[in-house]
Parts: structure tokens; C-alpha cells; sequence
């Protein structure tokens, strides 16, 4: 009972432990975080530090290491300065958990707000180079609207160019760009219609010509003015323009413990027999468990399965017409298997015993005076977690 007790307390303890941010101060002026010390590995972060109060977001991206070009980062994560908010510190959950005994690359971007008058700045360069990239893709004529790239190139175009436009801008109170909607894309395709354009420019008198090139110019319009009030839309919300930003490579994070887990639980053991006269035994256990994977993040399956060796600490008795079954070497019935986390330290376990019985029960074996034999094994087991560290 007493040591029931003891697995509830370890239990509770690791339940209120589980999803604690560990803290992590950025100093800018240093370039260092946690002052020089390694980052915190498999495990929930909470970024600090000071900030200007013309600051009003803070960018934190996470590259592999050795990453020299800063592309393709593997998580990103922003601090907004919210409404009121006069402070010189910012708090920034990081829900990235890095690998241990590794080397990551960090840039830290800041941004300041933009004004009202230089976002019209920014609408209006933005305006004139897709105004351009039309003005080269669309081809007209008396005849017919010619597209030079298709309808999908275009769409992937006009996405590039707002994006590399708004590239160092962050857009704090509304919706991101996320590319153009599919109106622009029916828009496009409308002006690319093969069918359309032979309707409307194989006309035989100037009249018709005149009505075909005023249509054309308005599949045009339609398609710009669309295109102008999505951009608009986005720079009507608050942005900010990138300040500074601090490129610190080589980050190491700490190495962790390994570690094995004792098991204590009860289970039963299949002897003989059938669903109808089933034959089994049923003792506590104790043992050891070593985990498949001691990382965090693991696939689950690897984070949550052990392999578990150990014994029953009582024979089994009275098992049909047998007499006192036990294992081998040490006497009492032993187990190997897997065990799967259920709940937070609660085990399925389940493998094959190793078992051992007079042989009269069995019928005797000329030189040998006891049987052992395997038996598969099911049960349920709590752990308590067990470090294993070197000292340096």
C-alpha cells in the first residue's frame, strides 16, 4: 500500500511538471541567449527579453544548423506589442521543441509600425508593379487578348510579386496576404477564354471592332481593379516594417539523461487450457523498462513503448492439477515484453513469461528434473521514471 502511495505522488508531481514553459532571456546587444548558456532541448520554451517601445512585433525563426542562406526556417514565431501595452519586455511562448545535443541557427527580426502614409507608399509601389507585370503578359490586339504564360503562372506570379513586396513587412491587425482569391483567378482565365476571343474579334466591320476592343479593355480593367482592392485590402490593416535583425548561428541545446523506468503492477499468465477451462496465474511484478526512444519528440509510438524486463514476486499455485509453477534461475516466474503508455504512468504490458514446474507434473524427461517452459503474459503497471547521466 505504502508503495501505491508513493507511485501516486511520483505521478502527480510529473503531471503538475508536464507543460511548464522553461525560460529563455534573448539578449540583442550579446547576440546570446540564456548568456551563452545552451538552449533548453525536447521541451516548451518561453522567450524573454527587452524591447524598444518603438518595437511593436518581435520574429523569432529557428533554421538547422549551418543553414547559411537562413531559408526554409523549420518554426517561426511572433511577438505582438498589444493595444496599450507601454512595456520594454516581451514574453513569447515557443511551442517548438528542440532536438538535444544539436546546433540550430536563430535570426531575430524587429519590426516597427507603419504609418498610414507610408503604407499608401507601399500600395502604390506595389500597384505599379503589377500594373507592369499585366501590361507584359497581356497582349492585345484588334484580333484577340493573348496571354504569354498560362493561367496558373500568372496566379503564381502575382503571389510572388505582393510577397517579395510585402517581405519584410508583418501585418499585425488582420488577415496576411495568402495570395490572390479565385475571382482573379476566373478573371484570368475569363480573358484567356479561346472561344470568347474568336466571338468578339472576328468581326467583318469596324462597329463590331470598336464594341470587340471596348470589351477587351474592360476584361482588362475588371481584372486590374480586382486585383488593386485585394492589395488594398491587406495594406488597410496595421503593418510593420522590419527595424533590425540579428542573425546568431550555431545555437547548441542541451544534452539530455537517458533513462529507464521502474515497473511495479500485476498480471496474469496464460498456463493452459481453453476459453471454456482456462488455466492461469496472477501475481504482482516488479521490473525494469527501457524506453524504445528517450526523446521527446519521437513518433508517438517510439515516445510511449518500453521494453520491460522483470519478475513475479510470488509462484503460482494451484493451477489446475499442477503444483507450484516458477521460473527459472531466481525462482519465480520471469517476464520479457512491451509496455504502451495508457494514461500519464499508467502501463499496458504484455510478452511471454518464462516458467518452470516438475516434470512429474508434466511427464518426466529422462536427466531432467524440471520443465521450463514460455507462457504469454498480459497486466497493467505504473513506472517511475529513473535518470541516467554521466558525470563530466
Amino acid at each position: 500500500m505504502k508503495l501505491l502511495n508513493l507511485i501516486l505522488v511520483f505521478a502527480f508531481l510529473s503531471f503538475n511538471l508536464h507543460g511548464q514553459y522553461a525560460t529563455v532571456t534573448f539578449d540583442p546587444a550579446m547576440r546570446t541567449f540564456n548568456n551563452f548558456e545552451p538552449l533548453p532541448s525536447e521541451e516548451d520554451m518561453m522567450f524573454t527579453g527587452v524591447v524598444p517601445a518603438n518595437v511593436n512585433v518581435v520574429e523569432f525563426q529557428f533554421f538547422r544548423g549551418k543553414n547559411k542562406d537562413y531559408k526554409d526556417p523549420l518554426y517561426v514565431a511572433n511577438w505582438e506589442r498589444g493595444a496599450g501595452d507601454q512595456s520594454g519586455s516581451f514574453k513569447l511562448p515557443i511551442n517548438y521543441k528542440l532536438n538535444a545535443n544539436k546546433k540550430y541557427d536563430i535570426r531575430v527580426k524587429y519590426f516597427q509600425k507603419v504609418e498610414k502614409t507610408d503604407r499608401e507608399k507601399i500600395y502604390g509601389a506595389l500597384k505599379n508593379n503589377l500594373d507592369a507585370y499585366l501590361g507584359q503578359t497581356l497582349q492585345s490586339s484588334n484580333k484577340k487578348i493573348k496571354l504569354t504564360k498560362s493561367s496558373k503562372e500568372m496566379m503564381k506570379d502575382l503571389n510572388t510579386i505582393v510577397n517579395y513586396g510585402l517581405k519584410e513587412y508583418r501585418v499585425t491587425n488582420g488577415i496576411p496576404f495568402e495570395g490572390f482569391s479565385d475571382l482573379v483567378k476566373g478573371q484570368i482565365k475569363a480573358i484567356d477564354d479561346k472561344n470568347l476571343n474568336e466571338v468578339l474579334f472576328d468581326a467583318s466591320n469596324s462597329s463590331q471592332a470598336m464594341a470587340s476592343a471596348k470589351y477587351r479593355d474592360q476584361l482588362i480593367q475588371d481584372l486590374q481593379t480586382l486585383i488593386h482592392a485585394e492589395v488594398r485590402f491587406v495594406l488597410n490593416s496595421d503593418i510593420s516594417r522590419l527595424i533590425n535583425q540579428y542573425d546568431i548561428p550555431d545555437i547548441k541545446t542541451e544534452n539530455r539523461n537517458g533513462y529507464f523506468s521502474l515497473n511495479v503492477g500485476y498480471g496474469a499468465v496464460y498456463i493452459d487450457g481453453n476459453i471454456d477451462n482456462l488455466e492461469y496465474g496472477t501475481a504482482p511484478y516488479v521490473g525494469l523498462a527501457f524506453p524504445l526512444s528517450t526523446s521527446t519528440i519521437a513518433p508517438k509510438f517510439f515516445r510511449n513503448a518500453s521494453v520491460t524486463l522483470g519478475i513475479f514476486t510470488k509462484n503460482f499455485n494451484e493451477v489446475g492439477d499442477r503444483g507450484t509453477i516458477t521460473g527459472p534461475i531466481v525462482k519465480r516466474p520471469i517476464y520479457l515484453g512491451l509496455d504502451y503508455k495508457l494514461f500519464q504512468f499508467i502501463r499496458f504490458n504484455v510478452g511471454a513469461a518464462a516458467l518452470e514446474e516438475e516434470s512429474a507434473n508434466t511427464g518426466t524427461v529422462s536427466g531432467i528434473e524440471n520443465r521450463v517452459f514460455f507462457r504469454p503474459f498480459v497486466g497493467l503497471s505504473a513506472k517511475i521514471n529513473l535518470s541516467i547521466g554521466l558525470d563530466k
